[in-house]
């Protein structure tokens, strides 16, 4: 059993990213795509500590790429919790990252 959390932001990130998906006709993309990213936040809880440090933009903050999307993340006492799951294309600054 994966122990990972998904903030509220996170969560609605996941829906976007589907309803994008379902907008252009390919909605097994967007759920495959999710899969991945899925996947990846299992492995993160197993191995908090890899990805790439971006205290930059919020304390304590991770991430790590996935396909074309970076999952930020938090390691917490026992797993992690996904911050917020962005399009690598997008202007991303510490704003996203504030409560």
């Amino acid at each position: 059993m994966s122990a990972y959390h998904l903030t509220q932001q996170a969560t609605w990130d996941l829906d976007d990213i589907q309803d994008y998906f379902d907008s252009i006709g390919k909605p097994a993309v967007g759920h495959s795509l999710i899969d991945a990213i899925e996947r990846q936040c299992q492995q993160l809880d197993q191995f908090p500590g890899i990805g790439r440090d971006r205290s930059d933009l919020a304390p304590g903050l991770r991430s790590v790429v996935v396909q074309r999307y970076l999952i930020f993340f938090r390691p917490i006492n026992g797993g992690i919790e996904v911050v917020r799951i962005l399009h690598g294309a997008r202007n991303i600054d510490p704003s996203l990252f504030q409560p």
